[in-house]
């Protein structure tokens, strides 16, 4: 339960003990109680009202974050920002932090997700534009004449650069409408 969860529930059970059951322990927990509240939480409550005279809790519960503090994630958010593309493994050893504690602060904390490039054409120079005309071509003779057959090759080709071989990359970001182009898309040659 969240600190504000908690801070509104209290003012509920102080202003049921104090105003409508005119301060009965007994019946402010049945009240609570049916309304799936634990005993146990509503008692706490009553006492620190009866106690120390005040109704909503002085600070958050829990444990102080060791890793995850702010400054940790200012550091997460900055090297996201300087290289989006940067794997898990390498900005968890270059924080020094661990891998599940990274991934942890850039999903939930920051908002952060990873997300698969999308394979673009890549031309070079003129090539979209002959790309369009000759595609007009090798229609055109394909309806024109019915004994033109069209081949398709299964060879097994092995890449020279290595952008182009096959495999996922991965960039990380709030919003993917905001980001580069040359970051979002990965561009694929076809006959590489």
């Amino acid at each position: 339960m969240k600190k504000c969860e908690r801070d509104e529930l209290a003012k509920r059970v102080v202003h049921y003990y104090c105003d409508v059951v005119n301060r009965s322990s007994k019946l402010t927990w049945d009240h609570f109680k049916r309304e799936g509240f634990n005993h146990k939480l509503i008692r706490r409550i009553i006492l620190r009202f009866e106690k120390e005279g005040r109704v909503v809790t002085s600070c958050p519960p829990g444990r102080s974050p060791i890793v995850s503090t702010p400054r940790t994630l200012r550091k997460v958010e900055a090297l996201l920002e300087k290289n989006p593309e940067i794997s898990v493994r390498d900005a968890s050893a270059k924080l020094n932090i661990s891998k599940s504690t990274y991934h942890y602060i850039k999903d939930k904390k920051l908002g952060i997700k990873s997300r698969k490039k999308e394979p673009i054409p890549k031309y070079n120079g003129d090539q979209a534009e002959r790309a369009r005309k000759n595609c007009r071509k090798v229609y055109r003779r394909l309806s024109e004449s019915p004994e033109a057959v069209l081949i398709m090759d299964d060879e097994t080709y092995v890449m020279v650069d290595p952008a182009n071989i096959p495999g996922n990359d991965w960039y990380s970001c709030r919003d993917k409408e905001n980001i580069d182009p040359a970051i979002r898309f990965k561009p694929k040659e076809k006959f590489a």
